[in-house]
């Protein structure tokens, strides 16, 4: 995936610090432009419209994971959702 991008050199530095546990050293080497290939990114507002935008037409389920603590209010996810089948 990510010579698809021009980034295949990254896939080694990647691989060494994920068989370290350098999790934080991982997230040092992504960028944000890298992030915006491989991810929504908005605030919990934002990622209706830009969730529709970008998956519209393409596929017929999301799956949403959130590591603990970022996602403490059960109800956004439901505001989120309801908004997207809107």
């Amino acid at each position: 995936m990510l010579e698809a991008h021009g980034w295949g050199a990254l896939s080694s530095q990647l691989n060494e610090r994920a068989r370290r546990g350098d999790w934080l050293g991982m997230a040092e080497l992504i960028t944000d432009e890298m992030l915006a290939v491989y991810a929504t990114v908005g605030t919990w507002d934002e990622l209706p419209e830009r969730l529709a935008a970008r998956y519209r037409g393409l596929v017929d389920r999301l799956a949403f994971y959130a590591l603990p603590g970022v996602l403490d209010d059960p109800g956004v996810l439901r505001t989120v959702m309801a908004a997207l089948r809107a």
